[in-house]
Formats: C-alpha cells, structure tokens, sequence
C-alpha cells in the first residue's frame, strides 16, 4: 500500500494509506486534552491545549 501523500510504501514517515497523518493528529490532540485536564481540572484549558497541540503540529510539519 502506497501513501498518498509522498508516493512511498508503508514505512514513510507520514504512516502509509489515507489515515497516517490525520489518526495521528487526532491521537495527539486527544493526549494533550487529557494530559492539561489531569493538571488543570479544566474544560476550557483541555480544549485550548488540544487546538494548541495543532499548531504545533503544523510548525513541526512546515518547518522541520
């Protein structure tokens, strides 16, 4: 199975298949949500740290 996103078989770094990065997005944005709930026992901070973890993602993405 080849990825579609660089061409390459499964061991690419983006996961192989449609869901590589996306699944990992979601796992990430879920552990940061969890690990700021557990700190801070609040809704509103698990939320804003779940969307936080996105844009580190992205930096990550555009300039590593």
């Amino acid at each position: 199975m080849q990825c579609e996103k660089c061409g390459s078989d499964v061991k690419c770094p983006h996961g192989g298949g449609k869901s590589g990065c996306g699944s990992l997005w979601g796992i990430g944005m879920g552990i940061a949500g969890t690990l700021s709930w557990l700190r801070w026992h609040s809704v509103m901070w698990a939320i804003l740290h779940g969307i936080a973890s996105w844009f580190y993602l992205l930096y990550r993405w555009f300039f590593a």
